[in-house]
């Protein structure tokens, strides 16, 4: 009797099971990375079309003011062409200080209703009302407010100057009588 011992070394089945092995973890990796990836693209849309939405509110919304503004000067003036006089007088006027634009509109809309000098009162008294605001640190609608009083009522209505010393910076006196 003979007794034949083979041993085979299949190197072939081992390299297969290697190949797949790392195959399926690969696979398994690509499918992580492309979740990854899917989820940061999902966020990159949806944040980009909360910034549209955000930005196309914004433009209404300022539609909508330069509406508001122009039918009230329509009103105030008594005329579209000077309403749009007015608003583009302050739209330049906005450009030159660092005020925003609709604190200066309600500036010049407030003014309008007070001034019988129209458009080209309003543009000169600007420059000042904004000039008063940076030194009193008031914000322009406040400054404005203030010289509305002082223009109707006297240099003693406006409270807000008296208390930050702005009547006696112009040269007003407390209690002087004309």
């Amino acid at each position: 009797e003979l007794d034949i011992v083979v041993r085979l070394k299949d190197e072939a089945t081992k390299r297969l099971q290697k190949n797949t092995r790392s195959m399926a973890k690969s696979g398994v990796s690509n499918i992580d990375n492309l979740k990854k990836h899917w989820l940061a693209l999902s966020v990159a849309i949806v944040a980009t079309a909360l910034a549209v939405k955000k930005i196309a509110s914004s433009f209404i919304a300022a539609a909508s003011l330069s509406e508001d503004f122009q039918v009230r000067l329509k009103s105030l003036l008594g005329s579209v062409k000077e309403g749009k006089r007015l608003f583009n007088e302050m739209a330049k006027f906005a450009g030159k200080v660092p005020f925003e634009f609709k604190d200066i509109m309600e500036s010049a809309t407030s003014l309008a209703g007070v001034f019988a000098g129209g458009v080209d009162e309003i543009k000169r008294f600007m420059p000042i009302i904004a000039d008063l605001a940076a030194v009193s640190g008031l914000s322009i609608r406040d400054t404005t407010s203030q010289v509305i009083k002082m223009y109707s009522a006297g240099a003693g209505a406006a409270d807000m100057f008296r208390e930050r010393g702005i009547l006696a910076m112009l040269g007003f006196k407390a209690g002087v009588t004309v």
